[in-house]
């Protein structure tokens, strides 16, 4: 499955520059993620050198969604990209199934392969009566299978979402912690994006970020005023006063003039309105000629 998803992410990244990350994004979730995770049920109890080999293609994706170097952190990427580790994914298909399993929506000579509740095992009234029985397993391998795996995932479940019959409903349950990226972060010119995304993941082309990790031999920047941060760049650089004054006077009326609105935007104003912060940050970054694609 990772060698079929090679050739359709090599054609990703041919068009890393041509097209926007929203729709790298989109390419990438209805393409190439089905190819790594079709079946997943059955294939799920892979060794570890398997999973990181599955997981290393969606990370490459991320990479080139959102522009990242290679040496940034797999927690920054899945912090960008709001998507799920591919692990996780798996154990929520599982439970999809297994849902589907206990609730009848599948054919019946699969509910007959489930043991009996705890509490049909006892006569005593337990806490967790309503639990599968778990099925024993001398071997991990067999203890990764479906039903052994699944089971102990659906007794982790809350009683309340296990009772859920409708398995649309149940989807929405077991994902409703998911972090959805603002559209405003994929909005503008995509080598701009890119620098921006690099900056909220601290792998830039700023001396602070260029110094973790061995390219340069200081983190202070040419201006002579401290470390090149992102906050030096935006606030601080002598370089850039003219059009830092420009960027306050656009982004001032909107919302709050501060690293976290120039990074991320704000919650709190319209999606226009993050879109209208997101074009003066890049203005800004343009005029610098400071990163490598505007220079």
């Amino acid at each position: 499955m990772v060698s079929k998803a090679c050739k359709p992410l090599n054609v990703l990244q041919s068009l890393k520059f041509s097209l926007q990350r929203k729709t790298l994004e989109q390419i990438y979730i209805s393409y190439i993620r089905p190819l790594v995770e079709n079946g997943s049920q059955v294939w799920g109890n892979c060794t570890i050198s398997e999973e990181r080999l599955i997981e290393n293609v969606q990370l490459a994706a991320a990479r080139i969604v959102t522009g990242a170097i290679r040496t940034v952190s797999h927690r920054a990427l899945y912090l960008e990209t709001g998507w799920e580790a591919l692990a996780s994914r798996r154990e929520k298909q599982k439970l999809i199934l297994f849902q589907k399993i206990i609730h009848n929506h599948t054919p019946p000579y699969l509910k007959n392969h489930l043991p009996c509740t705890v509490g049909a095992r006892s006569q005593r009234s337990l806490r967790n009566s309503e639990d599968i029985s778990i099925i024993r397993a001398n071997k991990d391998y067999f203890a990764n299978s479906f039903f052994p795996s699944a089971i102990k995932l659906w007794n982790n479940l809350e009683p309340g979402i296990r009772q859920i019959q409708d398995t649309k409903h149940f989807k929405s349950e077991i994902n409703k912690n998911i972090t959805k990226i603002p559209h405003h972060l994929s909005h503008g010119l995509r080598k701009a994006n890119i620098i921006m995304a690099r900056l909220r993941m601290g792998c830039s082309e700023l001396n602070s970020d260029l110094f973790k990790i061995g390219v340069v031999n200081t983190q202070i920047c040419v201006c002579g005023h401290g470390p090149e941060t992102s906050y030096h760049f935006f606030f601080v650089c002598q370089k850039y006063i003219l059009i830092r004054n420009e960027l306050h006077s656009k982004i001032i009326h909107l919302s709050s003039f501060n690293l976290k609105t120039i990074l991320y935007g704000d919650d709190k104003v319209t999606s226009e309105d993050n879109c209208r912060i997101v074009d003066a940050v890049i203005e800004f970054i343009v005029q610098s000629k400071r990163f490598m694609y505007f220079k």
